[in-house]
This record gives C-alpha cells, sequence and structure tokens, in this order.
C-alpha cells in the first residue's frame, strides 16, 4: 500500500512539472509577443519577467534578457525596474559561478536601494552579497556585509533574515576556532528562533480554540433545533392520533402500535444524532490534543538538540581552556628561558658593539688608505692634456666597481709614434689595482725603450715581465695574474696603426661602417696554451673612430630578465651614437648603463676610451 502511495506522488509530482514547464512556454510566448505592441520603456520590465521564467531551466538566454532589461532601465531612467534588473543579473553571475560580477552587480543595486531608501531591499542585497563573498572564501568581507544586513533586518524586525544571518554567521565564526563570537550568533537565532515558534504555536492555537468554539455553538443548535422538530412532530402525532380515534374507533388498537412505533423510531435516531454529535466533538478534541502535544514534541526535541550542542561547545570550551592553561605554563617556562637568553643575548651584543667599533676604526683606517691609493693611481693614469694634445675629439668612460681600479688606461708619445692601450686586469678593487700599477710601469719601460716595436712585439715582452715579476713560472703555479687589454701604435705621419689585442678586440668606424680588429685568445699572463699575439697594421683616414675597451660594459647584468648586456649590444650602440661627438658619445653611453643597470649592482669595473682620428 505504500509503494502504490509513493508512486502516485511520483506521478503528480511529474505531471505537475510538466504542467509548469507548459506553463512557462506559454507565459514566455506571450511575453515575446507582448514586446512588439509596447512602448520601449516598457519593454525593460517585460524582459526582467523574462528573464525570471528562463532563469533555472537557461541562465545564459536569462542573462541576454536581463542586460537588454538593465540598459533599457538605465537608459530611461526607471529606477526601480533598474534595481529589478539589477538584482536578477547579481542572482545569475552567482548561479554561472562568475563571483565578480555578482558582487558588482550586486553593489550596485545597494547604491540604488540607498536612493530608493528600501531597507528591506538592502538587508536582503548585503546578505546576498555576503553569501557571495562566502562562496568565493573571502571571509572577512563576507562578515562585513552579514553583520551590515544584520543591523538593517533588526531595525526593521525581519525575524526570517536575522535567522539567515545569526546561522551563517555562527557557522563562519565556529569554523574559524571563534567560538565566543559563534556562542553569541547562536544564542541570538535560539532566542528568536523559540519567540517565532511560541508565537506560531500560540496562533495556531487561537484558531483552534476559535473553531473549536464554532463547531460546538453550531452543535447545540442543531440539537435545540432537533428537539424542536421532535416537539412539533409529536403534537402533530397527537392531533393525527385523536383524529384517527374519533373517525376509526375501530382500528384504535393497530393505531396505538404504529404511534408507538413511530414514537421509538424518532427517539431512536434523536440518540444517533446525539452519538454522531458527541463523536465528532470527541475527534475535533482529539485533533486538537494531537497539534499540541506534536507542538511541544517540536519543542522538546528542538531544545534537545540545542542543549546537546551547548553541551558539545561546553566539551569544547573546556578542553580548549585546558589546552590554554598548559600553554600558559608552558609559555611561563619560555618567557623564564627567554629572560636568561635575553641577558646572554644583551651581553654578546655589548661585546659585539665593542668589537663593532674596533671593526670600524679599522675599517675607517683601510679605507682611508684605500682613497690614498686611488690618489697614487689616479696621478698614474694619463691627463686630460696629454689626450688633448694628441687627439682632436676622445672621451674616456671610467667606472671603478670599487674605490680603486682593476681597468685602467694608458697614454703614451715616443719619438713620432703613439701608445694607448685599455687594459683590465685580473680582479678588481685592491688587488687589481696592485697589478695595473705594475702594468703601467711595465708599459713605460718598455715603450720607452723600444720605441720602434709595433704592438704585439710589447705584448709579447709585456706578458716576459709580468711572469717574471709575478713568478709565474709554468701553468701550474699559484699565481695566474695578469692583464686583458687592446693595445694600439699610431703613426700620425703615415697615418698608420698598429693593433695587437689580449681577448679584447678593436672597434673601428669608417662612415658609419663598424669594423672589428680580433684579438688573441691569451692573457699578458702565463697561460696553458701559450702563442706569440698577433700584429694587424692598417690605414686610417681622417674622422674614423676607435674604441678600445675592457669587458665590464658588455658584461654587466641587467634589463628586465637579468642578463648580461653581451657584445652584440654593444656593437648596436656604437652603431648608432659614433657619428655624433665624443662628448654626447659618453653621455649616450652613460644613459644606456643607467638604462640597462636598473637596481641591478655594478660587477666589475668598466673602461670604454673612444678616439676620432
Amino acid at each position: 500500500m505504500f509503494r502504490i502511495r509513493i508512486a502516485i506522488i511520483l506521478l503528480l509530482a511529474i505531471s505537475v512539472t510538466s504542467i509548469s514547464k507548459t506553463s512557462a512556454q506559454k507565459d514566455t510566448a506571450s511575453l515575446i509577443n507582448l514586446l512588439e505592441t509596447i512602448g520601449e520603456p516598457e519593454k525593460a520590465q517585460v524582459y526582467c519577467q523574462l528573464a525570471e521564467i528562463v532563469m533555472l531551466t537557461n541562465v545564459k538566454i536569462a542573462l541576454d534578457y536581463a542586460d537588454k532589461a538593465y540598459k533599457i532601465a538605465k537608459q530611461y531612467n526607471n529606477t526601480k525596474c533598474l534595481i529589478h534588473a539589477t538584482d536578477i543579473l547579481a542572482n545569475l553571475h552567482l548561479l554561472n559561478n562568475n563571483l565578480k560580477k555578482s558582487e558588482d552587480y550586486y553593489l550596485e543595486e545597494i547604491k540604488l536601494l540607498e536612493t530608493e531608501k528600501d531597507s528591506f531591499g538592502l538587508a536582503l542585497s548585503y546578505y546576498n552579497l555576503g553569501k557571495a563573498n562566502y562562496v568565493s572564501n573571502k571571509i572577512r568581507k563576507a562578515i562585513k556585509y552579514f553583520e551590515t544586513s544584520q543591523q538593517i533586518a533588526s531595525k526593521r524586525n525581519l525575524l526570517d533574515l536575522i535567522l539567515k544571518n545569526n546561522e551563517i554567521l555562527f557557522t563562519i565564526h565556529y569554523n574559524e576556532g571563534k567560538y565566543k563570537d559563534a556562542f553569541f550568533y547562536f544564542k541570538d537565532y535560539v532566542k528568536i528562533k523559540d519567540s517565532t515558534i511560541l508565537t506560531k504555536q500560540k496562533n495556531e492555537y487561537e484558531v483552534l480554540m476559535r473553531n473549536f468554539s464554532y463547531a460546538i455553538d453550531t452543535a447545540q443548535e442543531k440539537l435545540q433545533a432537533k428537539d424542536e422538530a421532535l416537539m412539533r412532530k409529536d403534537s402533530t402525532l397527537s392531533v393525527l392520533s385523536l383524529q384517527k380515534d374519533t373517525l376509526e374507533e375501530v382500528s384504535k388498537a393497530q393505531g396505538e402500535e404504529i404511534k408507538t412505533l413511530n414514537y421509538e423510531k424518532a427517539y431512536q435516531q434523536q440518540l444517533i444524532d446525539k452519538q454522531r454529535m458527541q463523536r465528532n466533538f470527541l475527534v475535533t478534541i482529539s485533533i486538537f490534543v494531537l497539534f499540541l502535544l506534536f507542538g511541544l514534541y517540536s519543542r522538546f526535541l528542538f531544545k534537545k538538540k540545542a542543549n546537546a550542542q551547548l553541551l558539545i561547545q561546553n566539551n569544547m570550551i573546556t578542553q580548549q581552556k585546558e589546552e590554554i592553561e598548559a600553554q600558559r605554563d608552558n609559555l611561563e617556562e619560555l618567557n623564564h628561558e627567554l629572560e636568561q637568553q635575553k641577558e646572554e643575548i644583551i651581553a654578546q651584543r655589548d661585546e659585539l658593539q665593542d668589537q663593532k667599533l674596533i671593526i670600524e676604526h679599522k675599517n675607517d683606517n683601510i679605507t682611508a688608505s684605500i682613497r690614498y691609493a686611488k690618489r697614487i693611481q689616479t696621478a698614474a693614469l694619463p691627463s686630460v692634456t696629454m689626450f688633448e694634445n694628441f687627439f682632436k675629439d676622445y672621451f674616456i668612460l671610467f667606472k671603478p666597481r670599487d674605490i680603486v681600479s682593476g681597468d685602467f688606461y694608458w697614454l703614451k708619445k715616443v719619438e713620432n709614434r703613439i701608445f694607448v692601450t685599455v687594459a683590465d686586469c685580473t680582479g678588481h678593487g685592491v688587488p687589481g689595482a696592485f697589478v695595473s700599477m705594475l702594468g703601467i710601469s711595465m708599459l713605460n719601460e718598455v715603450c720607452s725603450r723600444n720605441p720602434h716595436w709595433n704592438a704585439a712585439q710589447v705584448l709579447n715582452q709585456l706578458r716576459i715581465l709580468i711572469k717574471t715579476s709575478l713568478n709565474q713560472n709554468d701553468t701550474d703555479s699559484d699565481s695566474k695574474d695578469g692583464m686583458d687589454m687592446a693595445l694600439c701604435v699610431i703613426e700620425p705621419e703615415t697615418k698608420t696603426i698598429h693593433f695587437s689585442g689580449a681577448n679584447n678586440p678593436l672597434f673601428l668606424v669608417r662612415d658609419n661602417e663598424l669594423m672589428i680588429y680580433k684579438a688573441s685568445r691569451n692573457p699578458v699572463a702565463v697561460y696553458i696554451k701559450e702563442h706569440d699575439f698577433e700584429n694587424y697594421t692598417f690605414k686610417y683616414q681622417e674622422n674614423d673612430m676607435i674604441y678600445l675597451f675592457s669587458d665590464g660594459f658588455p658584461d654587466q647584468f641587467g634589463g628586465s630578465d637579468a642578463q648580461k648586456y653581451k657584445i652584440s649590444r654593444f656593437k648596436t650602440l656604437i652603431s648608432e651614437i659614433n657619428r655624433q661627438n665624443c662628448s654626447l658619445q659618453m653621455q649616450a653611453m652613460e644613459k644606456e648603463l643607467l638604462r640597462w643597470m636598473g637596481n641591478t649592482d655594478q660587477i666589475d669595473d668598466i673602461t670604454v676610451l673612444g678616439i676620432r682620428l
């Protein structure tokens, strides 16, 4: 029997669903037809109705209808319809899991509701906005919106919305472990829920009592009417009986018998009616009592469930209290240990402060010594006057990484020949500066004694002197200090250049065409595969531009990917700036270097020498 009832209910549900779908299709068709007959401003409300009809079956089409309603309402400044369309769009985007757009539409709806002073709509919109943020796990924003909804709902005494806000705020704070706040919202929820249930039960009780009183009054009136009818009937029977006695004395005995039977029949009918009334009265009372008992039992179950939850929460609070007390004891022990460690740290800090002062004093002395060494190194470099005497235009980009430099540039005229070089010594800072001073001294000696040597002969002799001075006996020697350099010997009378390079090339630009003279793959120092340096001899023309440089600029890290500048970019830079005067070329190089480096530190000494022949 139970299965048959379930089947009937399912068939009824299916039929109701099919009927509702058919009805929705008819409503949609009639609304679409209505769009053709109404003016443009009235279409907004029709599009809203269409969106609500198809919302649960096709979200995409519903979004299209709601968007059209939104645009028309905004165009014709229809605030109420705009609120309606904005609310539908917010709900649809929430259904479509597009939480960002949903939140934007809810916020727009709230602004419109504030202008309309619709407190109920505001409370509901803030609640929906809280749900959207809660779904997207933005808990802090969700709490803010739920609390705002709660404040507005409390002012308007919107009990259903207050209950919803209390329920979800309790859940959020409970999940976050904030049991005190959660308990606050739970108490408020139970208080309002109980008052709602009692009010509902009281109303139901009053309705039942009114129905019950009405039923009793009606029953009494019916009984009184029946009694009067019986009395009239008895009177009529008496008259008929007397007439029959007069007219038919022969059948007196039979008439008496009929009268007796009729009286008994009426009396039995009266008894049956009274019993029926009593039974109905008892049934009504029983139903009322059952309803009352059901309400009391439901309240008992609710309170039992609430008490069970409170018991669980009390147990959790007690457990947390014990854990907090244990943690407090541990913290006291830790504080004691920390105090001891603090005293030790203070003592160590004082000791370190003393050592810091000593180190700073020594560092100041060392820095002062290095700065004095810089003065010596600067004095050893050729002066501006020397360059101005020998060349019509030039620039020197010289940027040591530290106070003193492992790079150096050098210039010397012996007889009618000009020796010029840029060198990059092993290391930078103080070690590089020592090697650079040694290189300058040896270049002065070699070129003064051998003014007619070409550039390769000078480098070969310089390597011999470096190896001898630094005790570089073989390739396994611990000392492999030396230098990379590009050396030019210029003969102005014949417009001839002799060039030789130790790992550093020479760039020559003529009529905006870049020519590269490669260096030998050997340093001016001991090397595993030593061979003589190669010499290049070529003629130069007036306004030719030559560039001698160390590897500091091409090897500098920077750019968006923290890569090396590389020789290819350096070539492009020279091709772009070579026709400018040397002062502008130097400015362009410094600007490009700063742009490339950005916030990156300089990693090596940087030297670029440009000469206009």
